[in-house]
């Protein structure tokens, strides 16, 4: 089975991120944020208020993956 994916244009900010990091143009996604090991570590939905919550994690450099229907958005975000 080949599935077809769209790929859009999304906006992760503020970069670097304390606790809250923001989406644009993709809300009520299910997310996943990846370390640089490929290890997921937090995953849920993106917030009704287009935020995710990432004060708990160590500071370091993340991967966010999201996926809504058929469309499918990664970037990249350091977390301080």
């Amino acid at each position: 089975l080949f599935l077809m994916w769209k790929i859009l244009h999304v906006n992760v900010f503020p970069a670097p991120s304390v606790n809250v990091l923001m989406i644009s143009n993709f809300n009520n996604a299910r997310y996943e944020i990846i370390d640089i090991k490929g290890a997921v570590i937090l995953q849920g939905f993106v917030s009704d208020k287009n935020a995710i919550e990432v004060s708990t994690l160590d500071q370091g450099s993340y991967f966010v993956r999201l996926q809504k229907e058929d469309a499918v958005a990664q970037r990249t975000f350091i977390k301080l």
